[in-house]
């Protein structure tokens, strides 16, 4: 891994914002683009300071997509793993903790670029309102150990793996993002971006041979048929449905993705709120190892190191959520200074006229990122909330 920080001449500021490129190692796009701006003339206008970081180097060389393991499948990474990339993860991971960070991919399953993300906010929303995308995918509750399972992280698809046009789009999409991020002093574009949420996986078998005739981002009605094997088979829609990453020979065991269009995603980040708050007031099994909790819900990404009202990731240097445990009155009166310091930041929402205000922790980022790594109560929420019925999959080898 190799990082790079910019900034203005004197700055001693700690990076808060972070550029991730070459995750996986046949996608060099988000390489290209790093470099290009580095040798640009835009580097001499930077004026927030920010982290340039090329991910799995031994990866690139051998222009292969791993060495050991899924670098994207990971997170939060493992220092004593046997496995390369579960070595290199954990080392990214405490790169970017602290930071905002954007991370770019390539596809075979689509020309133009297009957003990934999980746990939706209003930052991320703005954040994918200021890049040239029309489109993004919504994988909460879908995937464990990506990128965008860490707070704070989306992503681009740049277009298709090794062309040059998906180069061209990632350098535009840096550009946009480090506008929007203040890194660069020109005001960034917010321009209209459609919002799905993702429904489950379409799987394929690996004996068979898959043709692909519908478009990705294009409606799907029931009962059209979405593609066709040699042997004559017909897949054919349940019901209606938008595909995303939908490719013929993008994966051995994975077709693509069904997903929802819910809309502009402005007015989709007020439905995840609420969604959040909701899921926020359900309990959480835990048991105690080692003085430390652990989450006990097989869906969770982060089960060893996860908040056990939350499933937020927890270390030494964040003691806060690791403490915050159902307790008596007095307890939670003593950390009401804490909460009033963080208040004040805008970290904290006052939960106290609430239910969630019962012994549960009442940090904004820490209600939303249930969302993420609890499947099955996600799942009741979401059927509750968006009104679907499908299950969410199991399925940890798709593509992005």
């Amino acid at each position: 891994m190799r990082t790079e920080i910019v900034g203005p001449a004197g700055a001693n500021d700690t990076p808060e914002v972070a550029v991730i490129g070459g995750i996986h190692g046949d996608e060099p796009c988000g390489v290209r683009a790093i470099e290009r701006f580095r040798s640009g003339a835009r580097i001499d206008t930077v004026q927030r300071p920010v982290k340039l970081i090329i991910a799995n180097e031994r990866a690139l060389e051998a222009n292969v997509r791993y060495i050991e393991g899924d670098l994207n499948r990971s997170f939060p990474g493992n220092p004593e793993s046997e496995l390369y990339e579960e070595r290199l993860a954990f080392d990214l991971y405490q790169e970017i903790k602290d930071c905002i960070t954007l991370g770019f991919h390539s596809t075979v399953s689509f020309d133009e670029p297009f957003g990934t993300l999980a746990n939706l906010t209003p930052q991320k929303a703005t954040i994918m309102q200021s890049l040239p995308l029309e489109h993004v995918a919504d994988f909460s509750g879908h995937v464990t150990g990506r990128g965008v399972n860490l707070s704070d992280f989306v992503n681009v698809e740049a277009g298709y793996q090794g062309s040059k046009a998906a180069v061209e789009n990632a350098h535009a999409c840096l550009i946009a993002y480090l506008r929007v991020m203040n890194v660069l002093p020109e005001k960034a574009d917010i321009t209209p971006t459609t919002h799905y949420q993702i429904q489950h996986t379409i799987e394929k078998t690996t004996e068979e041979t898959y043709h692909v005739h519908v478009e990705n981002f294009e409606r799907v009605d029931s009962g059209m048929e979405y593609a066709t094997t040699e042997m004559g088979k017909s897949l054919r829609a349940d019901a209606a449905f938008w595909p995303v990453l939908m490719s013929s020979d993008g994966h051995d065991t994975l077709l693509g993705y069904a997903a929802k269009r819910t809309g502009e995603i402005s007015a989709a980040v007020s439905k995840w709120q609420l969604l959040a708050l909701w899921v926020s007031v359900l309990e959480c099994a835990v048991e105690r190892v080692d003085g430390r909790s652990r989450c006990t819900e097989s869906a969770c990404g982060f089960r060893e190191k996860c908040c056990s009202k939350c499933h937020r990731l927890i270390s030494d240097s964040d003691p806060f959520c690791s403490a915050e445990e159902r307790g008596p009155d007095e307890e939670r009166r003593a950390k009401r200074k804490t909460q009033n310091a963080k208040r004040e930041t805008g970290d904290f929402i006052d939960w106290s006229m609430s239910p969630v205000s019962n012994g549960v922790c009442r940090d904004k980022q820490h209600v939303t990122m249930m969302l993420v790594h609890n499947n099955f109560r996600f799942y009741r929420a979401q059927r509750l909330w968006l009104g679907t019925s499908s299950p969410i999959s199991g399925n940890e080898d798709d593509t992005i």
